[in-house]
């Protein structure tokens, strides 16, 4: 599920980045809740656009609505000319599912369309505790039985 996506917005390709550290590991590991990580886009022109445009972007949390969004102007572009937007940082509130979305604004929508670029999961820093506790209590557990045995 983790991941970059590029998706066509109105005339442009724009793809979701994390850090470069976590595109070199593929995404393995999750975002711990209450984290604010920076993204970036990637934006391309499909065509010669001779008018700036304003994105909106923001967070989706998979049972919650979108958070506020931040809004991104993008100048005018050439065709196939590439584009990188370093994004502000968004803090992580919800555990689960969570996804970046980008959506164009055009006069007289009142309801954006969001698309999804960028893939995550979110989870909470207690799980990570929760593990580590049931490996030292079953490490525990198994010294203790290793030590009863070796006494019979």
């Amino acid at each position: 599920m983790a991941g970059e996506r590029t998706v066509v917005v109105g005339l442009w390709r724009v793809t979701g980045h994390s850090s470069r550290i976590r595109r070199i590991l593929f995404d393995l590991f999750p975002f711990w809740q209450g984290a604010t990580p920076s993204f970036e886009l990637t934006i391309e022109a499909t065509t010669n656009i001779e008018h700036s445009q304003d994105f909106l972007y923001s967070v989706q949390f998979s049972y919650h609505n979108i958070d506020p969004p931040d809004q991104l102007q993008i100048p005018p572009m050439k065709a196939n000319e590439i584009r990188k937007y370093k994004l502000v940082p968004m803090p992580l509130i919800y555990t689960g599912d969570s996804f970046l979305v980008v959506a164009e604004v055009i006069k007289n929508q009142t309801e954006p369309y969001y698309q999804t670029v960028y893939c995550f999961h979110t989870t909470a820093r207690s799980w990570l505790g929760l593990a580590i506790l049931a490996g030292l209590l079953s490490g525990i557990i198994a010294a203790f039985v290793n030590w009863i045995l070796s006494l019979i």
